[in-house]
């Protein structure tokens, strides 16, 4: 007994492969997770262009759909602004610098792209009313902010969400030759599975 392909079964072949194809690279693409926080937060981040521990931690803000202000140093006024930060809380100015921002009061300052959930939600989750100095993940100092922190530090000119969207490569257009690898190897199976059907014969 031959089995018969049709036009319809071709079709309807082709079609599963088009939507596994879809699939596939839906989830490929960025997903928003966001973090588990419980309070209101702000990343205040000091930026460089060129740097690629800056891009680092934008890509990882973006991914996890964080509130965040940026500042970047190229503009005189953040240069200037950063500066100061790090004299008076007696660190190496360097970036990315972040200004963690819990319920309206400063409570760290964290100089480095740290890419781990677990250490920001803790600083998020347990505010301390105290403003603490990281060198990465490691404490450096604990300290008491100023009551003009936000004029003394955080008043400079802050970029545009858009801006950091496209810097973080999250933003960017989607080009279907990234995903060729997968398109073709989703092809091939049909192409198989169309042959197999073909060549069965009773």
């Amino acid at each position: 007994m031959r089995v018969e392909i049709s036009y319809s079964h071709v079709s309807l072949i082709l079609l599963l492969s088009m939507l596994l194809t879809g699939y596939v690279i839906g989830t490929m693409t960025t997903t928003v997770s966001g973090l588990e926080v419980e309070n209101n937060y702000t990343l205040y981040v000091y930026g460089w262009r060129p740097c690629p521990h800056c891009h680092d931690l934008a890509n990882y803000i973006i991914e996890n759909n964080m509130n965040f202000t940026w500042f970047w140093i190229e503009e005189e006024v953040n240069n200037n602004l950063l500066k100061r930060l790090a004299t008076d809380y007696d660190f190496q100015a360097g970036t990315p610098t972040v200004v963690l921002v819990v319920n309206g009061k400063p409570e760290a300052i964290v100089i480095g792209a740290v890419l781990e959930d677990n250490f920001w939600e803790r600083l998020i989750n347990n505010p301390n009313g105290k403003l603490e100095v990281y060198i990465g993940t490691s404490l450096k100092s604990v300290n008491i902010a100023r009551v003009t922190f936000f004029d003394d530090y955080l008043s400079g000119v802050p970029t545009t969400y858009e801006d950091v969207l496209e810097y973080s490569g999250k933003g960017r257009p989607f080009y279907i030759f990234e995903y060729l690898p997968t398109i073709v190897l989703l092809l091939v199976i049909s192409s198989v599975t169309i042959a197999f059907l073909w060549r069965r014969k009773g």
